[in-house]
């Protein structure tokens, strides 16, 4: 799941910011990400369906240890794939595909509150 949440962090960073993603300690700053929940909900209260849910927790910190940003977001549901319990126990890949979307969803809301809180 961390691998996922990585990756999909690292493309919307690369796509709203402009900003190389890199493993490097000498950079000028760098950013913790957390998976702070994740799994799958029911679509609805009477609904078979499952969506997959998560919530990252993201802080932006310099090289003498400053937090110049940090927000949490969660995948906006609206936006997440549903399907039934026996569709995703059959196939691995799907369930990654909907955490992958879940991510991106997530990812795509920090990138806006660090838009809004440092632009």
């Amino acid at each position: 799941m961390e691998r996922i949440a990585r990756d999909e962090f690292g493309k919307a960073l690369r796509e709203k910011r402009g900003i190389s993603v890199v493993t490097s300690v000498n950079g000028d700053a760098g950013i913790r990400l957390e998976i702070v929940d994740y799994g799958f909900r029911m679509k609805g209260m009477a609904s078979r369906r499952l969506t997959p849910m998560m919530i990252l927790s993201a802080k932006l910190i310099d090289r003498d240890g400053r937090v110049l940003w940090q927000d949490e977001a969660k995948a906006e549901p609206n936006e997440m794939p549903f399907h039934s319990f026996d569709e995703y126990a059959g196939d691995a890949k799907l369930i990654e595909e909907a955490f992958a979307r879940a991510a991106q969803s997530a990812s795509q809301r920090l990138m806006q509150s660090m838009h809004d809180q440092l632009d």
